[in-house]
């Protein structure tokens, strides 16, 4: 194609999509200024000094002869807020706090196992670090938060969606093969339990879960315990373990013996959790990757994952430990498109639904077209408006942005809920319950964390910008370790380069031939 053509087909193109943007602008201006009801400035709120640990992972794959090397780490960047001279909450330097930083692990696999490993043998096993990744990030924080003193966890993913997603994959998982680490019945029972603070009069996991518990503390009759937990009526409880035992049976295929298993359930499902660790991350006897002469497969790390990131949430319900999970990038339309729509009839603006593409997209527009000053954090609502997979009253979403700087952009955030919402599809602003009041410290601790003057960190959470340096080094140093560990065991065991595969000899004599034209 001659180059004035490519031109002129390029002038096209931008023309085409400038007018599409000045058109949606246009829309977003009309109904501008009913919307900032949308937008939370950062109210006042006592704050203390508090420690933070923000948690980062990586991942990759080595190829060495026959054998392929999976590698996984969660690093963590631990430090304190504290008051400056002003009474302002600032990044302390010189700090000194007790918690562990590191999990990593590299796992070396022979290319004739990978088939046993993802369960089919045409499957490329890339998957597999990016998994380890996963469960490494969520061990550390999990080992944080029970050991640690720590006030504020920060991680680098959605906490919301990671839940969501693993509890699908696991109930599939569940549904053709058997785990290598837990009882069926025990995963079955979990994936129908959310922990939460608080009990609702709602049947459902969040009300099954306390209903268990009250069992495990105090043992009372049914009516004893509705009444413990507030519940409307007498036979409450009784209804809550009836709609669990229902609820266990669909996804294990079998009777739930609550009577054996309810009282005590949280310790054995922490006890079977803590060997599934020690047996895959931190002291793993043999292969890591094979217990009882079977291969671990995917659905056996996702269910370890998913039920280290339940313990996780449980602990930090029960410990008050701000969690709370950054969202750098996100397609994600949940609040126009839906939460948006809740709220617009109440405020006036009728079946409003903005065609900005994306939230972040919509709210960055808005805000600086409304002059919104930040930091701000949007209205949240219940993270449940992702999908019916995401748990309803378990976790909450917003949106938020630190700095007024031009490269400073709007993140996304999620959390659990502190307090559990009285009602379903919860949105802030929508009905009489105005929130737990976290979002406010949630603001309150972020921004001091994003006045950090580096280009690539500015309005983003400085911590985890560290977190995430610190484990490339680390990934770096210890790449150039286990290939050089295998290399070694290769010799010792008196097995020559020759024996390699045919890629692998051609590599190694490319590389010689060019050095010797050089």
């Amino acid at each position: 194609m001659p180059t004035d053509e490519i031109v002129k087909r390029v002038f096209s193109s931008t023309d085409f999509l400038l007018k599409k943007r000045e058109e949606k602008l246009a829309e977003i201006s009309k109904n501008a200024e009913k919307m900032r009801f949308i937008f939370v400035n950062r109210r006042p709120v006592t704050l203390k000094p508090i420690s933070y640990m923000a948690i980062d992972g990586t991942e990759s794959v080595d190829s060495r002869y026959d054998l392929l090397v999976f590698y996984a780490g969660a690093f963590g960047y631990a430090g304190r807020l504290e008051r400056d001279p002003s009474g302002e909450l600032v990044m302390a330097k010189d700090i000194s706090i007790d918690l562990p930083t590191e999990v990593s692990m590299a796992i070396p696999m022979h290319e004739g196992d990978i088939a046993d490993l993802t369960s089919e043998v045409n499957e490329t096993p890339t998957e597999i670090p990016s998994l380890l990744m996963e469960l490494s990030e969520l061990a550390l924080s999990r080992t944080v938060v029970k050991t640690g003193d720590v006030g504020m966890l920060l991680l680098d993913r959605s906490l919301s969606l990671e839940y969501s997603h693993l509890s699908t994959d696991v109930e599939n998982f569940l549904r053709e093969s058997s785990s290598v680490f837990f009882d069926d019945l025990l995963a079955s029972v979990a994936l129908s339990t959310i922990p939460s603070r608080g009990a609702v009069d709602t049947l459902g996991p969040q009300l099954a879960w306390q209903v268990m518990n009250e069992i495990r503390k105090h043992g009372n009759s049914w009516s004893e315990i509705s009444s413990a937990l507030g519940l409307s009526r007498p036979e409450r409880a009784r209804e809550a373990i009836s709609w669990l035992e229902s609820d266990v049976a669909q996804r294990a295929g079998r009777k739930l013996n609550s009577e054996n298993l309810l009282g005590d359930f949280e310790n054995k499902l922490e006890s079977q959790l803590d060997r599934a660790l020690d047996s895959v991350l931190f002291h793993p006897d043999g292969h890591p990757l094979c217990k009882g002469g079977k291969w671990v497969q995917k659905g056996d790390i996702k269910l370890l994952s998913f039920l280290v990131l339940r313990s996780l949430l449980k602990t930090a319900l029960e410990k008050n430990i701000l969690l709370v999970g950054i969202i750098k990038e996100s397609s994600s339309s949940d609040f126009t498109q839906r939460a948006l729509k809740a709220l617009a009839a109440k405020k006036g603006v009728s079946d409003y639904s903005p065609k900005m593409g994306t939230d972040l997209a919509y709210l960055s527009t808005l805000s600086e077209m409304l002059d919104v000053k930040p930091p701000w954090r949007s209205l949240e609502f219940d993270a449940q408006y992702h999908g019916d997979s995401v748990p309803s009253r378990a976790f909450a979403r917003g949106y938020l942005k630190l700095t007024s700087s031009s490269i400073g952009r709007v993140f996304g955030y999620d959390r659990p809920f502190y307090v559990v919402p009285p009602y379903e599809g919860w949105i802030e602003g929508n009905e009489d319950w105005e929130g737990d009041g976290v979002p406010d410290y949630v603001i309150a601790y972020l921004e001091p964390m994003a006045r950090e003057a580096i280009p690539e960190a500015l309005g983003y959470n400085y911590p985890l910008f560290l977190a995430d340096k610190k484990a490339k080094t680390m990934q770096a140093e210890a790449r150039r370790a286990y290939l050089s560990a295998i290399d070694l065991e290769l010799s010792r065991a008196g097995l020559s380069f020759s024996g390699g595969k045919y890629r692998d000899m051609r590599k190694y004599y490319e590389q010689m031939r060019r050095k010797s034209v050089v």
